[in-house]
């Protein structure tokens, strides 16, 4: 009787919580905190320049051909991954291969590496930046710091690596794109 309540005890937990996740995410939450608006949703159209797929992530590839360095971007979490295809459909026009990745229950956190299935699915890129807005940039730069020498840089968008992920001696570029005050000054969370 004690080994059956020692086992059922962290299974019945399990589920507890994967139940109480999926209440919270698919029912109390509702809608998305940030929905994609119209213009980024135009933005997922393919044309001339940009070809769009839409499958196990939204790749934006340049019709006129790959250059050799592609990037990886990570949303920010409860974010729409869509909201993100305006700023990246130019960055894929510009001639780079582009491929936002969704995440499970919109959450980056959750699966940090996604950048490895990325980079195994597309092996004729030699160069990889990373990217990331919000929740999303910590985890690129958890990602970059944990894998040093994968990526050729690091773009972090309104975000900041995790305290424990010191950045601060590593080889590649790293650059931030990060909101102001009325006064021009960045947030202080984002001043070096």
């Amino acid at each position: 009787m004690k080994k059956r309540l020692l086992v059922g005890i962290p299974v019945f937990l399990v589920l507890a919580a994967a139940a109480t996740t999926a209440w919270y995410q698919y029912i109390y939450k509702g809608p998305r905190y940030s929905p994609a608006d119209p213009a980024a949703l135009a933005a997922l159209v393919s044309d001339e320049r940009v070809r769009i797929s839409d499958e196990r992530w939204i790749v934006m590839e340049p019709a006129a051909g790959v250059s050799e360095t592609a990037l990886v971007f990570y949303p920010g979490g409860q974010v729409a991954p869509e909201g993100y295809a305006e700023p990246l459909r130019a960055v894929a026009a510009a001639g780079y291969l582009v491929v936002l990745v969704p995440m499970p229950l919109e959450l980056a956190v959750l699966t940090p590496n996604r950048a490895d299935d990325v980079m195994a699915a597309f092996p004729q890129i030699r160069r990889w930046v990373i990217a990331g807005h919000s929740l999303g940039g910590a985890m690129a730069a958890r990602y970059a710091f944990n894998h040093p020498g994968r990526m050729a840089g690091l773009l972090l968008w309104d975000a900041y690596p995790p305290d424990t992920d010191d950045l601060s001696g590593a080889t590649l570029p790293v650059r931030q794109i990060h909101r102001v005050n009325e006064a021009g000054e960045a947030p202080e969370a984002y001043r070096s």
